[in-house]
């Protein structure tokens, strides 16, 4: 697994939530 993946993901699950930091 890479970073970029990670950051996608996390990115993804941030959207999902609404939160935006």
């Amino acid at each position: 697994v890479t970073e970029v993946t990670i950051r996608n993901r996390y990115q993804e699950q941030i959207e999902a939530m609404g939160i935006h930091t």
